[in-house]
């Protein structure tokens, strides 16, 4: 069966929302989109394009949300590195495989007060039948 963007999302969900992420962040994990002026932490897990190819490629992010004022640079840096080493070679048989290819941040959020970094990561999907 074909893959979407929606399955990527919740590949990349399904990593991150585990103890070790939720444990150090003050909201949620999310998929597509945080709340609304959130005033915690979140992490936000989306994916913007898989192609149709018998060995599907697509991308998706993970975005790590601060509110504050300045950037965080210490909390961001832990987070980071703690969501990076999850998703970096994530492999399953005949499924998927994960590649983190960029980490960038932090990046001043336009709608709303606070700061994200963002994880792109580039999934290679089996097309499964």
């Amino acid at each position: 069966m074909m893959r979407t963007t929606l399955d990527i999302t919740e590949i990349l969900y399904g990593l991150v929302n585990v103890p070790e992420v939720t444990a150090i962040i003050s909201g949620s994990t999310y998929r597509d989109e945080r709340p609304e002026n959130s005033a915690v932490q979140d992490v936000v897990c989306t994916s913007t394009t898989v192609d149709n190819e018998p060995f599907q490629e697509g991308v998706g992010y993970v975005n790590i949300h601060d509110p504050g004022t300045m950037p965080n640079h210490v909390w961001f840096k832990t987070v980071t590195g703690i969501i990076v080493p999850i998703l970096k070679s994530h492999y399953v048989r005949n499924d998927y495989s994960l590649l983190v290819t960029n980490a960038a941040g932090p990046i001043k959020q336009e709608k709303q007060q606070g700061y994200f970094m963002s994880i792109r990561v580039r999934l290679k999907l089996y097309y499964n039948n």
